[in-house]
């Protein structure tokens, strides 16, 4: 044979190795515009997991159409596993980690090689060029199914988890609730809201990046960057979470993303928000998840027949994803109710609390912790500790003094002796209902916080609910 030049002989693994730093670097990609790419290590594990162990070790010069069609041969059948769990006739047979990959996933599997094989063949970094062909293109793609829909969330509804009292939903969950169902903004893009970020004298937000890893990165399309109009019922809140903000710091409080979705479902059982439509998860309806609070702010929109400035806010790069809330809309004009009703005092009056704000301009205070459910927190020693009665530190003399311990079988806030049987009689009466119904969801969460107000009685020193008050 002859001479073989070292480029050819390498792998599919140690090609994409290259081709994801570049991406990092901004040398590649073309919505990123020359800008470093936020999602490159995002991708990296997508490839890592599907695509190295099928194709990993080919020659990347080598790799044709057959190689590839095995890729789609693995997600077709992992597309096959969902739909199978779907199909399980018996709820106890769906519950647990869904096997497979949806559609969608497989799609962007599938993405992830036909970028890197369209790069390998028309690269402007002539390092990456290592091919004269790009050989996915006579291979069809994964197989697809119906999209799942989501439901958003009625106005009523909205309301009653914005509502909520602290007990049942911590009051920065519902502030962020609130925050994420008004302006439509994605999670990352909340994460990296700042008070910097509102602009009350335009009566816009400015979304210019995303919180990632913890420091803030850019969005992951120039369509990301853009001005979202202020919700006037929002106006106020926002004006508070400003004013309580310290600068540079994110502006909300939000839980881990691994998170986010089951809290907020079982925010939403806690606020009596059980409709069917909110917890089905099968072959045509996806349960609601974090994403789903900016579903509901654009369904709201399109009812409301907010003009082109509201819906290009959205910030989808395909315009047809936008319009498709307008259809919805048609549908649920009639009997939707006043979308984005104000919000309610009692969450203003909340956050309206000076004590609130001051907690979280402490640094590396624990206090802060107090706003959320001890149980939420990452371990056991990472729980704050109330200080002991008369031995207050100088640096904590600002925080207001901890409330006195209260006898077991107490309820913190608005319950009192005597309520806690009646609130566990409650949800297991609601909990018995649901596994009747079949709607192990809803039954899953019930039970989650029946458990919770159980432990609360047996555990005189565990306050899952306790606010800073004055």
């Amino acid at each position: 044979g002859g001479y073989v030049p070292a480029e050819a002989l390498e792998t599919v693994n140690e090609w994409f190795e290259r081709y994801y730093k570049a991406a990092e670097r901004g040398e590649v990609g073309r919505k990123n515009r020359g800008q470093p790419q936020v999602t490159a290590k995002d991708r990296e594990k997508r490839f890592l997991n599907w695509l190295s162990p099928i194709i990993g070790t080919v020659p990347m010069s080598r790799v044709g159409p057959d190689d590839l069609r095995a890729v789609v041969r693995r997600l077709d059948e992992e597309i096959r596993k969902r739909t199978r769990f779907y199909a399980a006739e018996s709820t106890e047979a769906r519950q647990g980690r869904k096997p497979g990959l949806s559609a969608k996933a497989a799609r962007n599997i599938w993405g992830e090689c036909t970028a890197g094989f369209r790069e390998a063949s028309t690269s402007k970094v002539e390092s990456l060029r290592v091919r004269n062909d790009d050989p996915t293109r006579g291979v069809q793609p994964p197989m697809t199914t119906a999209d799942r829909d989501m439901a958003a969330l009625y106005p009523s509804e909205l309301l009653a988890l914005l509502g909520a009292p602290s007990e049942k939903v911590p009051t920065y969950r519902r502030i962020l609730y609130a925050v994420a169902g008004y302006s439509g903004l994605r999670v990352g893009e909340l994460r990296g809201l700042t008070a910097s970020s509102v602009d009350f004298a335009h009566g816009v937000i400015n979304v210019r990046g995303q919180g990632k890893g913890g420091k803030l990165a850019k969005t992951k399309t120039r369509a990301g960057r853009r001005q979202v109009p202020i919700e006037p019922a929002l106006g106020e809140l926002l004006a508070l979470l400003v004013d309580g903000a310290e600068e540079g710091k994110p502006l909300l409080r939000i839980p881990p993303a691994e998170d986010c979705a089951a809290k907020l479902r079982d925010d939403l059982v806690a606020a009596g928000c059980d409709r069917e439509e909110l917890f089905a998860d099968d072959d045509e309806r996806q349960q609601f998840t974090f994403h789903g609070l900016r579903h509901t702010a654009l369904t709201h929109w399109a009812v409301a027949g907010k003009g082109q400035q509201w819906l290009a806010a959205a910030g989808h790069t395909d315009l047809a994803t936008t319009m498709g809330y307008v259809d919805v809309a048609v549908m649920l004009s009639g009997s939707f109710g006043q979308p984005h009703p104000p919000l309610p005092a009692s969450l203003l009056t909340e956050a309206a609390d000076p004590e609130l704000w001051r907690n979280y301009r402490i640094p590396g205070s624990k206090y802060a912790e107090y706003l959320r459910p001890q149980r939420e927190l990452k371990s056991p020693q990472a729980r704050p500790v109330l200080p002991p009665e008369g031995g207050r530190s100088p640096e904590k003399q600002a925080l207001p003094a901890p409330e006195a311990r209260r006898p077991a079988g107490a309820i913190l806030d608005q319950r009192g002796p005597g309520k806690t049987e009646d609130a566990e009689a409650e949800l297991e009466r609601r909990m018995v209902a649901a596994e009747l119904a079949g709607r192990t969801t809803v039954a899953d969460a019930l039970a989650r916080q029946l458990e919770a107000l159980r432990a609360e009685r047996t555990e005189p020193g565990f306050r899952p609910h306790l606010r800073v008050v004055g």
